[in-house]
């Protein structure tokens, strides 16, 4: 698909001259694509280096420069920050409470990320996405898109439909043997047959687990049988009822202070009802005594109603002090027999637990192991029989699995070695050779895949990670990145020294299919060669300067003189001669032709 991206940008500042947001937002933008994402702005704040930058990235071929350690892969690393990579507490700059990152991106309309937004619960009416990340000194991480707080991992989600990173750790993966495999299956799209398969690995892994555990050695599976009945038996044979320790103690109470209760309770009773001088006598005296001079004075019979609920109330206790003496039980039999059962479900506690309900909930346990080991031979059988149609689940999927794999593999050896002469290395045979993975019932199948590479006629093909030069390597990884992106969404994809251990014409290679790519795609280059970046479509400078007496990173958008300036300084370093300007305007003419 190609992408028509019509600019109208400001002129670029110089080196001395800043570059504000501003200015960049006052470009006016016509992009006629059918869909395209890419990323507009960026702002970090704080984050190592750097206090405040702003940069603005157009389509094409944007190419970041600068001395070794200026900061150019810090703003890489702060863009994987803004995608959900993993935060730390160093990346907050030194004397600041926190970081942050926000990038504004373009994005397209797609079905799919509808939905994936929609998901999410994340509103996004126009074509926008604002994505943030914010870091505190004590390593607290928050994440918001549309301005919306959203979970790190939902914006890593998101982040693989918007952008693609490929750096030197991705290069050094390429010669994982796992790395190698996910690239086979990128290629081939299997990525749903990898979930199935996931799915039935995980459930073998808990079956077998299950059968280990039932399998355990005879003897001790009769051993902890023994002790599994005697448990019972013990706590069976005690007849312990819900509750009844609580009911003990209570009991225990009352007969250890018989002797007490009955008296006081005796005389309460006396005092009350039952005495020459009882509250209740003297309560009734006083009512009659009220109730005759009521008949003379009507005002006074409220005060006989009163006095005859409390001659009433005080019947009532004296009654129930009756009634409580007649339970009293101070027979001094029963203390021991109850003392006797308290020391019986004492031992049990110390073994079972801590209440007689507790006793009782062991014993539940206990008669459901006894069970399962009675029936073990059962169970066993049963596992084993959907462990067999699991197993074959499994082999039908991985099979299948297999078979695209090596298909695909024959598609992806060819559209590999054709993309590689296009990388001067016309010459290199490339080999997917399939072996049996090592781990049965893998997640990933029963494939394990290894890379080979013939960089040179006649040289056998040898595993990829003793061959392959750094330099090839970095050839390798853009090509398989070129090919397995190839019916993938338009997105932005990110170089950090792609370049390494590569130089003169391959470099010129090498940055020709990055143009090539940045015909469909926004790419982002990092790179210390000046034959890559006189491709570039918009360069930026990366220095680090000395500010108020601390180092900071500048970024600065390259104007024509001063990028043929910039690549003076990549050609010959900090010696510039008319020789050497010459030379870059000649370089950056021939990259335009």
């Amino acid at each position: 698909m190609n992408a028509i991206l019509e600019f109208e940008p400001a002129p670029p500042r110089g080196r001395n001259q800043p570059y504000h947001r501003s200015e960049a937002i006052s470009q006016r933008f016509a992009i006629m694509i059918d869909f395209h994402t890419m990323l507009r702005h960026l702002l970090i704040s704080n984050y190592a280096l750097i206090d405040q930058l702003e940069m603005e990235f157009h389509g094409g071929l944007n190419l970041l420069s600068g001395e070794t350690g200026s900061g150019k892969s810090i703003i890489v690393d702060a863009l994987g920050l803004l995608l959900g990579s993993k935060a730390s507490p160093e990346m907050v700059r030194t004397g600041c409470d926190h970081a942050s990152v926000t990038g504004v991106f373009h994005i397209d309309k797609s079905p799919p990320l509808t939905r994936f937004l929609d998901a999410q619960g994340v509103e996004c009416d126009g074509e926008e996405l604002i994505l943030k990340r914010e870091i505190s000194r004590e390593g607290k991480s928050r994440a918001f898109i549309n301005h919306q707080p959203i979970t790190v991992s939902t914006l890593k989600s998101l982040g693989r439909w918007l952008v693609d990173i490929h750096g030197q750790n991705e290069q050094q993966a390429l010669t994982d043997s796992d790395a190698q495999l996910a690239l086979v299956d990128e290629f081939a799209g299997n990525q749903d047959l990898l979930e199935e398969l996931a799915t039935h690995a995980q459930r073998l892994a808990a079956i077998r687990s299950r059968r280990e555990a039932l399998e355990h050695s005879e003897k001790e599976q009769d051993r902890l049988a023994d002790l599994l009945s005697f448990q019972k038996k013990e706590i069976e044979t005690a007849q312990l009822k819900p509750g009844e320790d609580e009911a003990l103690n209570v009991e225990h109470r009352l007969l250890a202070n018989a002797t007490k209760l009955f008296e006081v309770a005796n005389a309460v009773y006396a005092s009350l009802y039952e005495s020459e001088t009882a509250a209740a006598r003297t309560v009734s005296l006083a009512e009659r005594s009220l109730e005759t001079i009521a008949r003379i004075d009507d005002t006074l019979a409220e005060n006989v109603e009163q006095l005859r609920s409390a001659r009433i109330q005080v019947e009532d206790v004296a009654l129930s002090m009756r009634d409580y003496l007649r339970k009293i039980d101070i027979s001094p039999g029963r203390l021991p027999q109850v003392e006797s059962r308290m020391a019986e479900i004492e031992k049990l506690r110390r073994k079972y637990g801590s209440t007689v309900n507790e006793i009782l909930e062991f014993h539940r346990d206990v008669v459901q192991q006894l069970q399962t080991l009675e029936h073990r031979d059962e169970e066993l059988e049963s596992l084993q029989q959907e462990m067999n149609q699991l197993s074959q689940a499994y082999l039908s999927k991985a099979k299948t699995l297999s078979d695209r794999r090596q298909r695909t593999a024959l598609e992806l050896e060819k559209a590999l070695e054709h993309e590689l002469k296009e990388l001067a290395m016309e010459r290199t045979r490339f080999k997917v050779q399939f072996n049996r993975s090592p781990v049965e019932f893998s997640p990933t199948g029963f494939d394990a895949v290894e890379y080979m590479v013939s960089p040179n006629v006649g040289e056998a093909l040898k595993p990829l990670a003793r061959i392959a030069s750094g330099g090839e390597i970095s050839r390798l990884m853009l090509a398989l990145k070129t090919i397995t992106h190839a019916d993938s969404r338009i997105k932005t994809m990110v170089f950090d020294e792609v370049d390494a251990g590569i130089g003169g014409r391959t470099a010129e290679v090498l940055g020709r299919k990055l143009k090539s790519l940045a015909q469909e795609n926004q790419i982002l280059c990092v790179t210390h060669l000046p034959q890559i970046a006189s491709f570039a479509d918009h360069h930026y400078f990366i220095e680090k300067v000395e500010l108020r007496g601390r180092t900071v990173t500048r970024v600065e958008h390259l104007a024509e003189d001063d990028r043929i300036n910039e690549l003076a300084r990549m050609l010959s370093g900090a010696r510039i001669t008319d020789a050497v300007k010459k030379h870059a305007r000649e370089l950056l003419k021939q990259s335009r032709n």
